[in-house]
């Protein structure tokens, strides 16, 4: 049986000069370390906005993604439209597949996941019925941060009679099934550093059970005993999804999802129990 395990903790030490019997508070919960500031955006003409935008725009549309940082740094507004197809730069780059652009775009500007598209529809429609690619990863990807919560029942049916994929559809009538968090509720996870916890449930396809089991961990834990470490063990067969939760639950909580061995700057590790070979390694061995 394989198994993964997701921990994460916060350094907690006993007072100087505390002894035995001796009572102590129990320590207080870090602060969440301050996101770096991002550079102070020009103040553009109204004239040498629409061209950044426009630009911002075409670039989106390229996938040129170093240039679009650049703009946006130059003051370039990320819900701007484009003179010629009346796009945002997120709309753009949803129509032409550029994948790691649009996880650019939304996680780290902030660019609105309900914009429209060209059919003046919800961006998500743009992916459903395209015989280029199967967009099925960036419609998960797009209904995990909050596309989906805006969609009546009569856009999911829309949605789903045009989806060419049948995991098209599966996601879909996920989020048609979910109950989005309020607006309130959302501040309140936010305020906690769980912003992007609703975003589990597409994680993997299926496993309802445990994903309702963590997501409620993962709450008591951030707000009754923040300053403990919290473990959890995902165990079961290959190919069930332990690996892959284990990703989208440390990204929800904010500490990367690329191995640590390879990015020194994630907060998650991958440990194949497998390299261990037989159980005697696992276990140890008898002594003689």
């Amino acid at each position: 049986m394989a198994a993964a395990s997701v921990a994460a903790s916060a350094a907690s030490a006993k007072p100087a000069g505390a002894g035995a019997g001796t009572a102590s508070a129990p320590p207080a919960a870090p602060a969440p370390a301050p996101k770096a500031p991002r550079p102070a955006k020009k103040v553009l003409s109204a004239a040498a906005r629409q061209g950044a935008v426009d630009e911002l725009c075409r670039c989106a549309r390229l996938g040129i993604q170093a240039e679009v940082e650049r703009l946006l740094e130059a003051g370039a507004p990320v819900e701007g439209r484009s003179t010629a197809t009346g796009l945002t730069a997120l709309a753009e780059a949803v129509t032409h597949n550029e994948d790691a652009l649009v996880r650019y775009l939304v996680d780290d500007c902030e660019a609105d996941v309900h914009t429209l598209g060209a059919d003046g529809r919800p961006i998500l429609f743009a992916l459903l019925s395209c015989e280029e690619r199967d967009g099925s990863e960036m419609l998960r990807f797009l209904l995990s941060r909050g596309a989906g919560n805006t969609l009546s029942a009569e856009e999911y049916t829309a949605a789903a009679a045009e989806a060419r994929f049948p995991v098209m559809r599966y996601w879909l009538q996920l989020s048609r099934d979910i109950t989005p968090p309020t607006p309130a509720e959302q501040a309140d996870l936010a305020s906690v550093g769980l912003a992007r916890l609703h975003g589990l449930q597409y994680s993997c396809i299926g496993q309802f059970a445990a994903k309702k089991t963590i997501s409620a961990a993962i709450r008591r834990w951030k707000y009754f005993a923040p300053a403990r470490p919290l473990v959890l063990v995902l165990a079961g067969p290959a190919g069930h999804g332990k690996s892959v939760m284990g990703k989208a639950l440390a990204q929800a909580l904010g500490i990367g999802s690329t191995d640590c061995a390879t990015d020194p700057d994630s907060g998650f590790c991958v440990v194949d129990l497998g390299q261990l070979g037989s159980a005697e390694a696992l276990l140890g061995y008898e002594a003689k």
